[in-house]
């Protein structure tokens, strides 16, 4: 079996590292293991070994008895994939939620205390004309705040005349830049 992927996949999903060591011995078990065991084996008292038993219950990761009696038993790793499956599932609801906000959230953004101004721009041409006019309208004090999707802005800079010219100019005028890129 491959319990590194299985210890990392619970990881993932959030369990603490006892109930994964409990997780861990309990499909291993060829029977019912006893919570005394447990404690014996891990070396920690007890009333941990019934903490970490809730957090496995409260994934559906373990069968539970009254109390979780004397004997603990594991529910199937197959469980484990659907949880992952889930979370990854909420992360990519919550990335595509964030990307379509983004725009937002940006001309929300202050800088030195003011509101920057935002221009959104597609395509390379008018990409490239931004990069070109925006050195002559920004002074010392702002800064260069940038969103680029699939690495549109290294699309761009790598022509190597207009890169070098721009860069010197930036440089020159002291303006830093930030930019933040999404490579889906």
């Amino acid at each position: 079996m491959r319990y590194s992927d299985l210890k990392n996949a619970l990881t993932q999903i959030g369990l603490d590292p006892l109930s994964i060591k409990i997780y861990l011995i309990l499909i291993s078990a060829k029977k019912q293991t006893g919570i005394s065991d447990l404690a014996n084996d891990l070396g920690v008292y007890r009333q941990k070994i019934y903490n970490a038993l809730e957090e496995l219950y409260k994934y559906n990761l373990v069968l539970r008895t009254a109390k979780f009696s004397r004997n603990i038993e594991a529910k199937s790793p197959r469980i484990v994939y659907s949880l992952l499956k889930k979370k990854q599932y909420e992360i990519n609801k919550t990335t595509v939620t964030l990307k379509e906000s983004l725009p937002d959230l940006i001309t929300s953004f202050s800088s030195l205390g003011r509101e920057p101004s935002v221009r959104i721009f597609d395509g390379t041409n008018k990409f490239i004309f931004l990069l070109a006019t925006i050195l002559d309208e920004i002074s010392i004090d702002d800064q260069i705040l940038s969103y680029n999707e699939n690495n549109d802005f290294y699309k761009v800079v790598n022509y190597d005349y207009f890169f070098d010219i721009w860069i010197e100019k930036r440089v020159s005028k002291k303006i830093p830049i930030k930019i933040l890129l999404n490579s889906d």
